[in-house]
């Protein structure tokens, strides 16, 4: 008994002082032409009536790798090895080297890479 009564005490104790909140958002975008789910970690000290600026780091292919990322943005900006940043993923829809083409010779987006990063540009950054 000792033992469970312990255990909901660590639980309680962690879920306090874990602060960095992960918001789910869905985008329906007309340049892909399709809804991409948004994961964002906002900072664990962030405060909205601050004018503090924070780097903003994207994950693509969040549907894996958000967890892991933001885990480490996390840790290290508690440990102050690095700034605190808000951290977004993209899940992909469908496969994610159609997100990432580029041309092989000017390594530039092409095709459906271009519109991906128009739709970071000019439906993510521009709106939120």
């Amino acid at each position: 008994m000792k033992k469970i009564v312990l255990s909901l005490i660590i639980i309680f104790l962690q879920s306090q002082f874990c602060k960095a909140q992960i918001e789910y958002i869905e985008v329906n975008s007309k340049i892909l032409k399709s809804t991409r789910r948004l994961k964002l970690q906002i900072p664990r000290n962030y405060d909205s009536d601050n004018k503090k600026t924070y780097p903003l780091i994207f994950v693509f292919d969040g549907d894996y790798l958000f967890e892991p990322v933001a885990g480490i943005v996390d840790y290290l900006s508690y440990w102050e090895e690095i700034p605190e940043a808000f951290v977004v993923g993209i899940n992909q829809v469908g496969s994610r080297m159609d997100d990432g083409r580029f041309d092989k010779k000017e390594f530039l987006p092409i095709g459906t890479g271009a519109q991906f990063f128009d739709f970071i540009q000019l439906e993510i950054l521009k709106k939120y």
